[in-house]
Parts: C-alpha cells; structure tokens; sequence
C-alpha cells in the first residue's frame, strides 16, 4: 500500500513531504526506506530528498542520508537537493542542510542543473560566503565549471557586486580569472556592464590582474569600451584615470571607448561632460563621420541661408524673459534710490541730506544702486532696439543678458549695502548677510563654469576639476 501512487503518480512519502509533514515524513522513512530510491513526477522528476531540502525539513533530510546513503536527489529543472538548500538557504537552519548535504553527498557539489550551473554558481550570485567556503573546502575545481552561457561562478559574482566571494575564488583558483563567457568576457568585462565599481576597484588593486584591464571579448571591446557604451559613469571614471587602461584601444568597428560613449546619444549634463573629458582621444572613425557630414552640410547650404538660419535659431534660444528681470530690476533700484537706508536730515541747513552719507557703506550702496539702474535701463533700451533691427538682435541679445546678469549683481551688492548702514550696531547680522550673499554669488558663478552647456573658457575650467577630481 504505501508504495502505490496517486493520478499524478505520487507516493504518500511524496505527499507528505510536499506538505512539509516532517513527523509523518521520518515515518514513512523508516517503514519504507524503499521510497527514497524511487523518483516520481510533480510537473518534473523530484525525489524525496529534494522535496525535504525544499521544504526546510532538516531532520528529515537527516533521516533520509542516514536511511538510503545512494538515495535519488534530483528535482526540477534538473537541480539537486544541495541547488535547493542554497538557492533557498535561511539563517542557521538552512546553512545546516547545507553542510549536512556536502558532508554526506560531496559529489553533488559538481551536479549542474539544466542552465548547466552549479550550486556554487547561485551561492556566488547570492553573496553567500560560508556556502561558498564550504563547497570550495570541498572541491575547488567546481569553480572552473561554466553554465551555458560560459558564465563561471566568478562572472556571476562580479555580475552581483560580491567582492568578498571573488576573492575567496581567487584565493582557492589561481586561474580563474582566465575564464571567459560565450561572448569572450572575463569578470572585469562583466563588472563593467553591470556598474559594480567596488569590484572593478578591488580588480585594479591586484597586480597580478593588470592583464584584465585591456583585454578584449570576441567584438574586440576592452572593459571600458563596455563601461562606455554602457554609460556607466563611475566605471568610466575609475577607468579612464587609470594610467594602466589604453583609452586608445580599438575594437574590430575601429571605434574607441570615445567612439562608443558617442555612439550611444547625446547628454546634456555634468556627468556626461565629465565622461567626455576623461574619454576623449584621437576617436578617428567617429571625426571622419563628422567630418564628412560638416563638409557635405556645408558644400550644399548656400552661404545666405546658412546666416539667415544660424540668426533666427540664435534668437529662438532666447527668450524675452530677460526683459522683464531688467525691468524688475531697473523699478527696484529707481525705488531704493528714492527712499534712501537710514532717511533724511529733517532739519535746515542740511535739510533733506542723507543721515548716513558720511558712511562707506553708504557710498558703495549709491554706487551699486545708480550701477544697476543704469545697466538695467540700457538693456531695457538694447530690447527696443533689437525689435526694430531684427537683423542684429542675437548679438544685442546677448548683450542685454550679460548687462542684466551684471545688473543683478549690483542689486545685490545694494541690498547688502542697506542692511549694512541700518544694521550697523548689529555685526552679527551685517556679516550673516555679506556671507550668504558671497555664497550665493559664489555658487551661481562656479555653475556657469560647471555648466556642461557652456563652451570656452568656461569648459578649461571644468576640464581642470576634472582632471584633479574635484568633480
């Protein structure tokens, strides 16, 4: 009787380790040790074994090792039961039926399942230390074993970011690093892809790994080729300052880490000006495509109409907000003249005299109101101007902006100025203002450096963080 099976061609072992009954499980065992050799069907095969290990039963699985030594341990998708234990290992009990399994059963340490990897590939790719200790204590050639990808267990652990696992490997295999996947990538080529920078840091610490940096997959790609097409800014960045990495490097397209960054879309931000800066070389196929499409656009344009376009999409970009800031402007600073800090004497000969006209401050605060008035009201002027010569607006425009810019600063300077002279026996205050006016001034400033839009002379400076690291 307890050996038939039901419609699904279960026996009652079967079911009852499916329901994770462990007291009617070691019973059965025990009656019928004759259940842990047969494998039935559940979708796929799956032994007795398997179904105890997967449903965390640890005295069972104990009972069954000790029962039928040559017992089946198969499941579905071909894993075994030590694929089981570590893929769904959990605190201290699960790590027991993993020891348990590699101590009574050590060759299913080897066992692939139908994606060919082993269990140490999943223990790898979970981060699990002690299993990976321990199934390496056991057998460190299951570290050369690839699946069917090519991966190896050490792919997969660069893939997932483990640094402590990758060394453990490197430790226990001295060779490993020279696997490679289908597509002819070590794990430096992987953690690259992947954007693991701890792993691709500890690489670049191993001397005896300087051969990984430039070595090519079967497209010709070096690791920072993949980072790069990838846009893995902080790996293109630990890379490309690294004087060891050929930044020159070509692949089997003759495209560079430049050529293939490129290649991928443009960016408008700092991090992509960062990546351009660290990046940038000869990149001789992709300058010959530019260079072509330059020429070819500039051979069939007519001269009158490339100026006519350049004028009118130089106007698009800017708007007419700038006016009504230099309006706001010039209205503030016409308003802060009239009603001067600190008032005026009340009484003759020196009616109407300010009261702190003897005071530096003061005199600065004139000097920068009158100032910003003035370069306000002028580019109020220039934006009339430019409406009726509509042929030389997109240089007026430019000028009308760096007069308000200009403008503003002097507002600013003003208003500092005026708390300054009606604040003058508060110090703490009058300094709190000149500070967070200086930063601010400051932080606006260096972003016009910074900013990845602008050109010359504000990318020099860019370029100079760059290279020292500062960005």
């Amino acid at each position: 009787m307890v050996m038939r099976v039901n419609k699904d061609n279960e026996t009652v072992l079967d079911v009852a380790l499916r329901h994770r009954r462990s007291c009617v499980g070691r019973l059965l065992v025990q009656l019928c040790p004759e259940l842990l050799v047969r494998v039935g069907e559940y979708g796929e095969t799956e032994s007795a074994l398997f179904l105890a290990v997967q449903g965390h039963l640890r005295d069972v699985v104990l009972l069954i090792l000790e029962t039928s030594p040559t017992c089946a341990f198969r499941g579905f998708s071909g894993m075994t039961a030590l694929h089981a234990a570590v893929i769904n290992s959990r605190e201290e009990e699960e790590e027991g039926i993993v020891k348990i399994l590699i101590e009574r059963r050590p060759n299913m340490a080897k066992e692939v399942d139908s994606l060919g990897r082993t269990p140490l590939h999943y223990a790898a790719l979970k981060g699990d230390h002690d299993t990976v200790q321990l199934i390496l204590r056991t057998d460190a050639s299951v570290a050369y074993i690839l699946d069917k990808d090519g991966l190896s267990a050490l792919h997969l652990a660069a893939l997932s970011g483990h640094v402590d696992i990758m060394e453990r490997l490197v430790q226990s295999c001295a060779c490993i690093w020279e696997l490679r996947d289908e597509n002819g990538r070590n794990a430096l080529h992987v953690a690259a892809i992947a954007g693991r920078a701890k792993i691709v840091k500890s690489i670049l610490q191993m001397p005896k790994l300087v051969g990984l940096l430039n070595e090519r997959d079967r497209e010709g790609n070096t690791p920072l080729h993949l980072a790069a097409a990838s846009k893995e800014y902080a790996i293109i960045t630990i890379l490309a300052r690294d004087k060891r990495v050929d930044k020159y490097a070509v692949n089997k397209d003759f495209h560079t880490a430049y050529d293939k960054y490129l290649l991928t879309g443009n960016e408008i931000s700092l991090r992509d000006a960062k990546a351009r800066f660290l990046l940038v070389g000869p990149g001789l196929l992709r300058y010959q495509q530019r260079a072509g499409v330059y020429i070819e656009g500039k051979l069939k344009q007519p001269k009158s109409e490339a100026k006519t376009g350049q004028a009118t999409d130089s106007v698009k970009r800017f708007p007419d907000f700038h006016v009504v800031i230099a309006t706001l402007i010039a209205t503030v600073t016409f308003a802060a003249a009239i009603t001067l800090p600190g008032g005026l004497k009340p009484d003759p000969p020196v009616q109407g005299l300010a009261n702190f006209v003897h005071k530096a401050a003061f005199r600065v605060f004139v000097i920068a109101d009158s100032l910003s008035f003035l370069l306000s009201s002028t580019a109020i002027g220039l934006e009339f101007y430019a409406a009726v010569h509509y042929a030389r607006r997109p240089g007026l425009v430019l000028l009308t902006l760096n007069l308000t810019a200009v403008a503003i600063v002097g507002m600013g300077i003003a208003f500092a100025c005026a708390l300054h002279v009606v604040l003058v026996r508060s110090m703490p205050l009058v300094l709190s203002v000149y500070v967070i006016g200086t930063l601010l001034f400051c932080f606006v400033h260096l972003y016009s450096y910074v900013d990845p839009r602008r050109k010359f002379p504000f990318s020099h400076f860019r370029n100079f963080l760059f290279r020292w690291g500062v960005l």
